[in-house]
């Protein structure tokens, strides 16, 4: 599931949906867990979202209100004057859900931008090891026949260098500096 506590992803949803989520008060004082508990339907389909979109039960929803409500998170509402019935985001806990949305964006952002960067690594380590090979091959291919060798000795020679290329792949691979699965992300 999350690693987020449960107040966390009830806050999360209060200020995703804003006013769509204004839950009565009577939920910080009682714990209803059937929809016959609530007055409206409305009410018992405000909570239903909640369970819904975070996978928590009832009552571990009723639970975080209560901690949102008692750390000042959530407050009751003032309308035309009076305090309604109904409660949602304090201004402390529009700007910590807020923060905590921003974080997030910033966290994901940053993973992509990782990703991005070890695929271009990737490609890198790719190009030096086909440069590398290229470089073996030409040393090779001229040592050889500047000395006379037969195509044997040449074509012996080529394999011994692709074994030295592949061997050195590999210890780059087993070190962690060559990501093979980054090649399938592309």
């Amino acid at each position: 599931m999350t690693d987020k506590p449960n107040w966390a992803l009830v806050l999360e949803e209060m200020y995703e949906c804003g006013d769509e989520l204004m839950l009565d008060v009577e939920y910080l004082e009682e714990e209803k867990t059937r929809p016959e508990d609530y007055d409206t339907k409305n009410q018992f389909n405000r909570v239903r979202m909640i369970k819904e979109r975070t996978g928590l039960s009832v009552s571990e929803i009723i639970d975080s209100l209560r901690y949102l409500h008692d750390i000042g998170l959530i407050q009751r509402h003032e309308v035309g004057g009076d305090l309604d019935d109904r409660v949602g985001l304090s201004n402390q806990g529009f700007k910590i859900a807020h923060q905590r949305k921003m974080q997030q964006v910033q966290m994901n952002e940053e993973d992509q931008r990782i990703q991005s960067q070890n695929k271009v690594n990737t490609a890198i380590g790719f190009l030096t090891l086909g440069i590398l090979f290229a470089t073996y091959a030409d040393t090779t291919l001229s040592l050889l026949y500047d000395t006379g060798a037969s195509e044997s000795t040449i074509s012996v020679g080529m394999v011994i260098n692709g074994v030295i290329v592949l061997f050195t792949a590999f210890v780059i691979w087993r070190t962690g500096l060559l990501e093979l699965n980054t090649i399938t992300d592309w």
